[in-house]
């Protein structure tokens, strides 16, 4: 009877320990198979997320190309515009300069005759002061030569010698006196030497011989 409690007890055991190993191995194989179908499941979200992202790569490069496209357009339209700028901006600047060097030639023109005209008033100016200088000494001569005439007459009428030497020093002393202080502004005793004094004399006797002196030295 013992041992048959005791087969019993065993065979329960067994039976307990057989039970719970296949728990255990069903427990094993469920998480296996949960741990499969999260693996496949991420599998498939990153496969999912792949495509997304693959999509959106091809939408965005479209889209750049469209971009570039219409940039391309608009740097050729803007590329037209400004070449017609620059032609609009080239043509003004050649009529400027058309009109520029017209205008120039006409200044250089105009400064020509007036630098010409200005050279000819000033000739003519000389001309008239020349015409006028030579009609006061023709003037002065004239009246010199009639002094010198009156002189002349008035020495034959009175008997005087019509001409001195510088050997008349002593006889014309007086006359050459008053000739210079009244001419020069000078006193004989205020030459400073000798040979100072003969200079004066040989003017005066070249006044007195040319009949240049007033009268009053030849009576």
């Amino acid at each position: 009877t013992i041992d048959k409690k005791i087969y019993n007890r065993g065979l329960a055991l067994a039976v307990s320990i057989a039970s719970m190993a296949d728990s255990s191995v069903r427990d094993r194989d469920d998480k296996e198979k949960d741990h499969r179908k999260d693996d496949r499941n991420r599998d498939r979200d990153r496969d999912r997320d792949d495509k997304d992202r693959d999509r959106e790569v091809r939408r965005r490069d479209d889209r750049g190309g469209s971009s570039d496209k219409r940039s391309r357009s608009r740097s050729r339209s803007r590329s037209r515009d400004r070449k017609h700028k620059d032609d609009r901006k080239r043509r003004r600047d050649d009529r400027h300069t058309s009109s520029s060097s017209s205008s120039s030639s006409e200044d250089e023109g105009d400064r020509k005759r007036r630098k010409q005209e200005k050279r000819e008033k000033k000739k003519e100016k000389k001309e008239k002061k020349e015409k006028k200088k030579q009609e006061k000494k023709e003037k002065k001569d004239k009246k010199k030569q009639k002094l010198l005439e009156q002189a002349k007459q008035y020495l034959q009428a009175n008997g005087i010698k019509s001409q001195i030497s510088k050997d008349d020093y002593f006889t014309k002393s007086t006359e050459f006196r008053i000739w210079l202080k009244e001419d020069k502004q000078k006193f004989l005793e205020d030459m400073k030497s000798t040979d100072e004094t003969k200079q004066y004399f040989d003017v005066f006797v070249d006044r007195w011989n040319s009949g240049s002196l007033p009268e009053k030295y030849y009576k």
